[in-house]
């Protein structure tokens, strides 16, 4: 993979979210990134989190083609603590997005359920430490 594969890394937050985008470099291609998804899937898994669903979805625009794979996780729960484990670690969207079969950005965020005890930062920043390894 080459040294600077991405031209812009964005973090974003709001009471009910955290997210981090990464915009990638022009000449990067495809299968690096999508070996790097494949490896970030499996990292969220390893954390505890279970692929609730995923999709790929082709837009075919008036210049370009755009697809997007998108993957939801959520940590598993059971009956009655539901509601707390999901207000305690939230869901994770994964979105990789290409243009023309190019990759274009990927999206990582972490959602709350509107519970306001909990600090969705705190859980964002360890998920982050964790899947990433830093």
């Amino acid at each position: 993979m080459q040294d600077n594969w991405f031209s812009n890394l964005l973090v974003n937050k709001t009471e009910m979210a955290c997210g981090l985008t990464v915009v990638f470099g022009r000449d990067l291609k495809g299968n690096e990134v999508d070996y790097y998804f494949d490896y970030l899937r499996n990292r969220l898994l390893e954390t505890g989190y279970q692929l609730q669903h995923s999709y790929r979805e082709m837009s075919d625009q008036t210049l370009h083609v755009e697809s997007t794979d998108k993957y939801f996780f959520r940590h598993p729960n059971e009956g009655s603590r539901r509601k707390k484990v999901e207000a305690l670690k939230g869901t994770v969207t994964l979105e990789y997005i290409c243009i023309d079969n190019t990759p274009s950005h990927g999206k990582w965020i972490l959602m709350t359920n509107g519970d306001k005890k909990y600090n969705p930062e705190k859980e964002f920043e360890h998920l982050l430490g964790t899947v990433f390894e830093f």
